[in-house]
């Protein structure tokens, strides 16, 4: 009997360690297999124990959603896990930076940064310097997303002060070589994705191989390094699924690029018209504009020059539109690659103008004229001063006739003084009568800008009672997708090749039109005011004939196409 109770309690606590040893290596592969981490919780009956408590099981349950992209599940874990929690394996830190990273890729931006300043205060509460060294870069990239980038480098900096021993500091290093990437210094880039590539193991998340396979062949097919673009891109390409479209569209583009640029024509053109096949079923007019600049390239290639032409020209059309001045450039770069007229001194002029945001040689051209103009009027003035002397000098001399000569002259010059004084006063009464009559205009005003202002004062008090459910829109912010609350958006203005959307606490920038943008906005709730802005109504605090005011003091111009509709919106309001 005594024997019996010994194997049972052997027994007992063999599986008690066996269970625990589970659930520690899930952990162990969560990163670099989280299906398999999900499949196993689901079929493994794992229990809670004095090692980990049930709440760390939700927990790991969470981050398998998390590491397969697919975040909506995994916020409505951790959500769920906000409101209570007993941990044992995981920290309160572990769940708010959770909670951070994962709004960050439902878009909702400002709960990203509300999360990440949770996850610091809990780091330095448990004054551990791993725990600092994450929340801090959790910190930086939600800032990175709200486009405020020197608190993204600040943060990033400050998590490598933190950085333990033992961490290899990858995720900082991945992230600043991108920047750099985007921003085209690609030596500076490479060095930095390297150092982050080397830390990378089985453990680490595929998220972070494609982000650094993909940013390295880009740069080195800019340094014109082909064959080491190509090694690259086929390292992406492994990591790619077949319905990820925005994945398999730079795949191709990249691979398309590289092929025509080493003369294997036939490839790229496989490779190019399938990117122009995935812009058209995602409905990009950028990356459709971008797939056919490499296309017009490629048919020049094939000697098809008219081919080409055509294709740069649809390409321009779509540049010019969205205003993209970097795509332009580009353009002009691929159009002189292409030889395709005796022009290519016109193309030449144009590139560098457009090369150059600065533009030195213009401003330096300027200022040689500018001097030169000062110079020849300083000239002019000492000539005109020497020729009047020379006349004061003749006069002396001159006769009776010559002084009545110069008397009829002075005669007609002062009479000319007083036509022009009189010319002067007419237009001065003129003004005077036209200042009145806007004057009169504005008064006869007044009174249809109060009842709109006061529409605009109960707007805003009935916005407060009758809030309605947040909606929110799809953009894309550095070649990402991302999901923003309307609710948060104070107005929108169109910036360089896109819009920049500014919020209660920030702002960020996305390539989208517009019109877009509008068109996904609720009615009720915006308007657009100008052809280059779209306010929140409820935002407005004040308006007149011409323009508006927001209520952080913003004031938007109202164009003339437009203010019928915002009087309109108002006044029955």
């Amino acid at each position: 009997m005594k024997y019996a109770l010994i194997i049972i309690l052997v027994v007992f606590l063999g599986v008690r360690q066996v269970r625990s040893q589970s659930f520690d290596s899930l952990l162990y592969i969560i990163k670099s297999n989280p299906s398999l981490v999900q499949e196993a919780i689901k079929n493994s009956n794992l229990e809670s124990s004095e090692n980990y408590s049930s709440d760390d099981i939700e927990m790991l349950t969470g981050k398998s959603y998390y590491y397969q992209n697919k975040f909506d599940s995994a916020a409505v874990v951790f959500k769920k896990l906000e409101q209570e929690h007993h941990f044992i394996k995981y920290t309160s830190f572990a769940l708010f930076n959770a909670l951070a990273t994962t709004a960050l890729f439902t878009g909702d931006l400002q709960a990203s940064r509300t999360y990440a300043l949770q996850a610091v205060t809990e780091s330095e509460t448990e004054q551990d310097s791993t725990f600092m060294y994450r929340a801090y870069i959790t910190l930086g990239n939600s800032q990175y997303y709200l486009g405020a980038l020197e608190q993204t480098l600040a943060h990033y900096q400050t998590a490598l002060k933190y950085k333990p021993i033992s961490q290899t500091g990858s995720d900082v290093k991945i992230n600043l070589g991108s920047l750099y990437i985007e921003s085209m210094d690609y030596e500076k880039g490479l060095g930095y994705l390297r150092e982050g590539l080397s830390y990378l193991d089985s453990t680490s998340a595929i998220r972070d191989f494609k982000v650094v396979y993909n940013n390295m062949a880009t740069a080195y097919y800019k340094l014109e390094k082909l064959d080491s673009s190509l090694v690259y891109y086929d390292k992406y390409r492994d990591l790619i699924e077949e319905d990820a479209l925005d994945d398999q569209y730079y795949l191709s583009l990249g691979y398309g690029n590289v092929y025509s640029d080493k003369g294997q024509l036939d490839a790229a053109n496989t490779q190019l018209s399938r990117a122009f096949g995935l812009a058209e079923e995602l409905e990009n007019d950028h990356h459709k504009a971008v797939a056919m600049s490499s296309l017009g390239l490629l048919k020049a290639r094939q000697g098809l020059k008219r081919n080409a032409a055509n294709l740069f020209k649809k390409a321009e059309m779509i540049f010019k539109k969205m205003d993209a001045q970097t795509d332009l450039l580009e353009l002009y770069e691929l159009k002189l690659k292409s030889n395709l007229t005796k022009q290519d001194q016109k193309n030449l002029i144009q590139y560098q103008s457009l090369s150059n945001t600065i533009n030195t040689h213009r401003i330096t051209t300027l200022l040689e004229s500018i001097k030169a103009e000062e110079k020849f009027q300083r000239v002019n003035a000492t000539l005109k001063s020497e020729q009047l002397q020379n006349e004061l000098l003749s006069s002396q001399n001159a006769n009776k006739s010559y002084l009545l000569t110069l008397l009829v002259i002075g005669v007609s010059l002062i009479g000319r003084l007083f036509w022009k004084k009189a010319k002067s006063l007419q237009k001065e009464t003129e003004a005077k009568e036209q200042l009145k009559a806007e004057k009169d205009k504005l008064v006869l005003q007044l009174d249809e800008m109060q009842i709109i202002n006061q529409a605009i004062q109960n707007s805003n008090q009935e916005s407060l009672i009758d809030e309605e459910q947040h909606k929110f829109i799809s953009i894309v912010v550095n070649n990402k997708p991302l999901k923003v609350d309307s609710s948060q958006i104070k107005y929108i203005t169109a910036e360089d090749n896109g819009c920049r959307l500014v919020m209660d606490e920030g702002s960020l920038w996305a390539y989208e039109r517009l019109k877009k943008l509008k068109e996904d906005l609720p009615e009720s709730k915006f308007s657009q005011v100008h052809r280059s802005h779209i306010i929140g109504l409820d935002h407005v605090t004040w308006v007149n004939h011409n323009s508006l005011r927001l209520n952080d003091g913003t004031e938007l111009s109202i164009g003339r196409s437009y203010k019928e509709e915002i009087m309109k919106k108002y006044g029955e309001g």
